[in-house]
């Protein structure tokens, strides 16, 4: 078998009658390699390269030439009756694939060709050769040597020696200064650089960071390919494009930034005149700049210390990026923790006002000093602030009022806030004490309608257990004493009866109503706890509806309402429960289960 490896069809390396379509798969091989740079196989022997075009799959094109894959299934397939079966038939599919490939899809494949290109050079494959062993053994590839010359030169004069030095260095001067000509390799590699660094430009890596910038990109082509023209016009591009950045910065006063492009012009035409120039005159206007942001910074502590806080910020937020500095910022803070611990004490002190002006003084400081953590530790001790005052408001409006039931509200809502202050405790004892005795008097002088809110709310507190032995016992002698007219007994047993038709329905809600309606007339009738446990039961019939449904926060809804008439009911209790790790956290406060 004779012939080049890298081109031979599986039917010629395998020694089988070729045809055209032999040819025809090698003008696949070589339309694959055109595309890619490199052959679709490849290997150390070329022995191992015919095996591959007998045994392995197709090759797969690049992405950017995915279009293309159906031609070459078709042009290399292994056996010559799936191929092409005439030249022009082959052409026409060609055109058709490439018909549906982008022009960007081929210049993508720019750097991968010439990087192909770049690393096959490095690469030499010997001639196949099979059949007997002698053959293959003619066929390896042959060892180089080094072989040493020795010639004798004839006596020379010391006049034919001063010649032939001259001669050997006018014709080395002629050879430096002829140009040279590129080789295909060192072209594809200069090439290939040259793309890089146009990435690198795209990127804004033009003179930094080291080793990984266009310039030095365009150094490393130099060195490969002195004076190329277009690595020097590459050069003179980017030189210009700094230049261009370095004037549009001068124009928009941001002088250390175009004095930076300045500097970097230089370092790629270090002889650059304009950039040499714009360099002076940014000199001198950095140098005036700099005294301008000193007096602008020197006025903003001047009003922080003669205490104008908003003119201090204002000032400092009309400054640029490059004139604020981290040692005004440390004035900021320092002032907003000054201002915190003077609203603490004001706060203390009950001067809340003040407090509260402090406390404003110590946010705005932080947020322009933009401490996260400072305004956090504010915010706290402003709420805190007005947890104290909004307390003893509460305190001072309670003490103040001479109606029990207001005051027992006011007392509750500071128990609220704060659990274990001694002032509402004790104000509730006093208080509790206080709405015994006015609804007493309330029901020897036929007060019925003080009297039941009286007792509705001694109810109340009994429930939460918040009645000593001697008022509870005292709470039990005013139920007996609760006497109900027979208008009222009339209306009783009007109102039960409706109970229980709207039970049976069932319309829980309106029966709901009825109950309370029912509690507003008694709340020591022995009915009341059966009907709290049938609404409890009723509620508990809708939430599970829901909840096979699987509508969780209609079931929370119907809980909530069911647990305002039975607190204990422990179905409702057990639903909410199940409910309650349904819904995110967010949801769960809305409907105040945790």
């Amino acid at each position: 078998v004779l012939g080049t490896p890298t081109y031979m069809s599986p039917e010629q390396a395998s020694g089988k009658a070729i045809d055209g379509r032999s040819d025809l798969y090698a003008v696949a091989v070589m339309i694959y390699q055109i595309l890619t740079g490199k052959p679709p196989y490849d290997g150390e022997t070329s022995l191992s390269i015919a095996i591959q075009h007998i045994n392995d799959p197709i090759p797969v094109m690049p992405e950017p030439l995915g279009a293309i894959q159906g031609f070459i299934d078709k042009a290399m397939a292994k056996s010559p009756a799936d191929r092409f079966e005439r030249g022009d038939e082959m052409l026409a599919a060609l055109k058709q694939a490439l018909a549906d490939v982008h022009p960007e899809d081929l210049t993508a494949t720019r750097t991968m060709v010439l990087e192909n290109l770049q690393e096959l050079a490095a690469t030499e494959v010997t001639p196949i050769a099979t059949g007997s062993a002698e053959t293959q053994q003619r066929a390896r590839p042959v060892e180089k040597t080094n072989t040493t010359i020795t010639i004798r030169l004839p006596e020379w004069s010391p006049r034919h020696v001063a010649m032939l030095v001259a001669a050997i260095l006018l014709g080395v001067s002629v050879w430096w200064l002829l140009p040279k000509k590129l080789s295909d390799t060192d072209r594809a590699r200069v090439e290939l650089i040259l793309s890089n660094a146009r990435e690198d430009m795209l990127a804004g890596r033009y003179v930094s960071p080291a080793g990984q910038s266009a310039l030095d990109k365009y150094y490393q082509a130099e060195t490969i390919a002195p004076n190329y023209p277009e690595t020097q016009l590459a050069l003179n591009k980017l030189a210009a494009l700094l230049m261009e950045k370095s004037e549009q910065a001068q124009q928009a006063k941001q002088w250390q930034e175009a004095r930076d492009f300045a500097e970097q012009t230089l370092k790629v035409i270090p002889d650059h005149p304009e950039a040499g120039k714009q360099l002076v005159e940014l000199a001198a206007q950095i140098e005036q700049n700099k005294a301008d942001i000193d007096r602008k910074r020197q006025s903003i502590i001047s009003a922080m210390t003669s205490g104008q806080w908003q003119q201090a910020v204002t000032q400092y937020k009309s400054l640029s990026v490059e004139e604020k500095s981290s040692e005004l910022t440390t004035v900021f803070v320092e002032q907003a923790e000054k201002s915190l611990k003077i609203a603490q004490t004001k706060s203390k002190a009950g001067q809340y006002a003040d407090a509260q002006q402090a406390f404003s003084t110590a946010n705005l400081l932080a947020k322009t000093a933009n401490n996260a953590a400072l305004s956090r530790d504010i915010k706290r001790a402003e709420s805190n602030s007005r947890k104290v005052q909004q307390i003893n408001n509460l305190l001072k409006s309670a003490e103040a009022e001479k109606e029990p039931l207001t005051a027992l509200e006011k007392y509750q809502k500071v128990l609220k806030i704060s659990p274990k202050n001694t002032v509402a405790q004790q104000g509730m004892s006093r208080g509790k004490q206080d709405l015994i005795e006015n609804t007493r008097e309330a029901i020897a002088g036929n007060d019925m309608q003080y009297a039941r809110r009286g007792m509705a709310t001694l109810e109340r507190l009994r429930q939460s257990q918040q009645l000593d032995s001697s008022q509870l016992s005292q709470y039990n002698n005013l139920r007996r004493a609760m006497k109900i007219s027979s208008a009222e007994q009339e209306e009783l047993a009007i109102l039960f009866d409706r109970f229980d038709r709207y039970m049976q329905k069932p319309k829980v809600t309106s029966a709901y109503k009825i109950y309370r309606r029912i509690e507003s007339i008694t709340t020591s009738h022995p009915k009341l706890p059966q009907l709290r446990q049938r609404l409890g039961d009723g509620y508990l019939a809708l939430a599970e509806k829901e909840a096979a449904a699987g509508d969780w926060d209609d079931v929370l809804t119907w809980c909530q309402r069911g647990l305002q008439a039975s607190p204990q009911h422990k179905g409702l209790l057990a639903i909410q429960a199940q409910a309650a790790e349904q819904l995110p956290e967010g949801r769960k406060k809305l409907f105040g289960v945790f």
